[in-house]
């Protein structure tokens, strides 16, 4: 194999660059996004019949698409006390156990919840959480009476009433303090 064909390790700088970048937010919607997935399912629309798309944005890790996510809020804007929900819609396949674990990684990052609630939100999210593959929506809804329901591909999966729950699983994507500040800017509208 000549030099010019041998493949080579990429810099550290590049590797640097390539991390920083990674999880910069797309503000539009992938080239797969089509007009129907901008449509709330009907069965989160007869619990919520008035949201709207609030926000959207793709996290991104080393390049590599993973999701994008797009905030439902109440007409004038996202408040945490009206319902709203939260749709990623996957491009990689993932286990719902793994999905459910970094869930709760996510929850201790923004100091939500305790151990034993960690413990008693995993179980949940585990029996909840199905393995996801490229295209599959995932869907949560905060209703005001402290259950989050959710929904995959538009159908119920279930449901956790468990009035901290909400506002800890939110939080990855919504709270101050998220590990991923710009996809939530770009979420609740914040971005310039």
């Amino acid at each position: 194999m000549s030099d010019s064909t041998r493949l080579r390790a990429p810099s550290l700088a590049a590797l640097v660059f390539a991390a920083a970048f990674a999880t910069q937010p797309l503000a539009q919607a992938p080239a797969a996004a089509s007009v129907l997935d901008a449509l709330l399912p009907e069965a989160v629309r007869l619990l919520a019949p008035r949201l709207e798309v609030h926000g959207e944005g793709s996290f991104r890790w080393f390049g590599l698409l993973i999701y994008h996510a797009r905030l439902w809020a109440q007409p004038g804007g996202w408040r945490a006390s009206d319902p709203y929900a939260l749709e990623i819609r996957y491009a990689r396949h993932i286990d719902g156990a793994a999905l459910a674990e970094r869930s709760i990684e996510e929850m201790r990052h923004i100091r939500a919840g305790n151990d034993a609630q960690h413990q008693q939100w995993l179980q949940a999210m585990k029996k909840t959480f199905p393995d996801v593959k490229d295209g599959d929506r995932l869907l949560g809804l905060a209703t005001p009476g402290g259950v989050t329901r959710f929904f995959m591909n538009g159908k119920p999966i279930g449901d956790v009433d468990d009035p901290a729950f909400g506002p800890a699983f939110f939080g990855i994507w919504l709270s101050p303090s998220t590990s991923r500040p710009d996809l939530r800017r770009v979420l609740l509208g914040l971005a310039k």
